[in-house]
């Protein structure tokens, strides 16, 4: 019996190398093009100081998992039943290592191969076709309400005075649910959510899918599953990279001990054993000018930024100081080469400001459930203007539709681009 399990094993490998063997003479998708290296977190280091590094803790349990491919566990099974022999329990150990590394690298060469092949449905851009960058700025109410107390704002006041004065600012941009996550849930399907909706599957359309198969690279930092609106990882829906909290209660730490990149868990040097360091909001604003600094060439990209500070922040201060700070940093960071024509940035509140009256007041005098959005591209939309007219966030995803020439429209969407509104005034 052994001699016959080892023989599988033999034939497994020799199918493993002729699999390799095949992968790459060609007959595939191509390869992708070259992008910087994400082996290292987003702002895991200061001026040389390390300030992220992989957690390494050990699993919850000892108990280890089955194996991924099929025929695999059924190995594995024959194998823990072959009756007690002298012989085969001395090579049982090894035989079920080896059952192992096949399964290992089986699966291995299923995820390179998925990954190519949905690599090759990726629109490949053409040299000089339009591809801005897009970064999409979400943030509490409360961070915005400058934008509305203040109307149409003036230049070189500060970094959301700019935002305003340089952009255009629809102070009525309706919320369209009862949450944050509903929120979020509206601006990744471009549809009106009903009440608390259900999280986003894996196979829904999202807006971020749609950037991707239009040929962008595609990020998320922030709280990553966006109040809620999102289950499970958000590579599954449509993003290349991930970095930030896993939840909305992990934001809540002003001085987080643990972040999380593409899924690895990585632990804050500065706030181990109690320290309090490094602020929560100060890493994930590393986090983005990393991702701008590596994305200022190559492939266009999409940045969905979930900004959020936690409640009890004090010496930090205020919420709409401290979005001012980041702003003015964004800002900074867009001036470089061929960035700043060459990048739309879409701000939009989370949720409502409603218990604001004055600065929710709609066209005929009611109060509305609104917040603000600012949509940013010099060079490309004429700035200083402000609109009363109502929109939604449902509108973003249409308006993205347009700005990166996705191919395929947001068919199932209930909003409108913006840049429709605009054309009209």
């Amino acid at each position: 019996m052994s001699r016959i399990t080892r023989g599988i094993i033999g034939v497994l490998g020799f199918t493993v190398l002729v699999a390799i063997g095949c992968e790459h003479k060609g007959g595939g998708a191509q390869p992708a093009a070259k992008q910087a290296p994400r082996d290292e977190a987003p702002g895991a280091k200061s001026g040389g100081e390390v300030l992220l590094e992989p957690d390494g803790a050990e699993p919850a349990d000892d108990i280890e998992p089955p194996a991924k491919n099929p025929m695999m566990r059924g190995l594995e099974t024959v194998l823990e039943a072959l009756p007690e022999n002298e012989s085969l329990d001395e090579s049982r150990p090894s035989l079920r290592e080896e059952l192992r590394g096949a399964d290992s690298l089986l699966s291995q060469i299923k995820a390179e191969n998925l990954a190519a092949i949905k690599e090759a449905n990726r629109q490949q851009r053409v040299l000089g076709q339009d591809s801005p960058n897009v970064l999409l700025l979400v943030a509490p109410s409360a961070a915005l309400v400058p934008i509305l107390d203040r109307g149409q704002a003036v230049a070189n006041l500060g970094a959301l005075d700019r935002l305003a004065a340089e952009g255009v600012v629809f102070r009525q941009c309706r919320s369209n649910g009862e949450s944050a996550a509903a929120s979020h849930w509206s601006i990744l399907t471009g549809r009106k959510a009903e009440g608390n909706a259900d999280p986003i599957r894996e196979h829904d359309f999202t807006l971020p899918k749609l950037a991707w198969q239009a040929g962008y690279t595609t990020s998320l930092i922030g709280e990553c599953s966006l109040g809620g609106a999102i289950a499970g990882n958000p590579r599954s829906h449509g993003f290349d990279e991930w970095f930030g909290f896993r939840t909305a209660s992990e934001a809540e730490d002003s001085h987080p001990e643990y972040l999380w990149n593409n899924g690895t868990r990585l632990r804050v040097v500065a706030n181990t054993k109690g320290k309090r360091g490094e602020f929560g909001t100060d890493l994930l604003m590393r986090g983005v000018v990393d991702y701008l600094r590596r994305h200022r060439q190559g492939r266009p990209s999409l940045l969905y930024y979930s900004w959020s500070m936690p409640e009890n922040s004090p010496g930090v201060g205020s919420v709409a100081d401290r979005f001012e700070q980041d702003m003015a940093e964004i800002l900074a960071q867009l001036e470089g080469p061929g960035l700043k024509r060459n990048t739309v940035v879409i701000v939009a509140a989370e949720d409502s400001v409603s218990s604001n009256r004055e600065a929710t007041l709609s066209g005929n005098g009611n109060e509305a459930a609104v917040g603000p959005l600012v949509l940013w591209a010099p060079g490309r939309i004429p700035g200083g203007q402000v609109v009363d007219r109502p929109c939604s966030v449902c509108d973003i995803l249409p308006t993205v539709t347009e700005l990166v020439g996705a191919r395929h429209g947001a068919r199932a969407a209930e909003g409108v681009s913006l840049l429709s509104e605009l054309r009209k005034r």
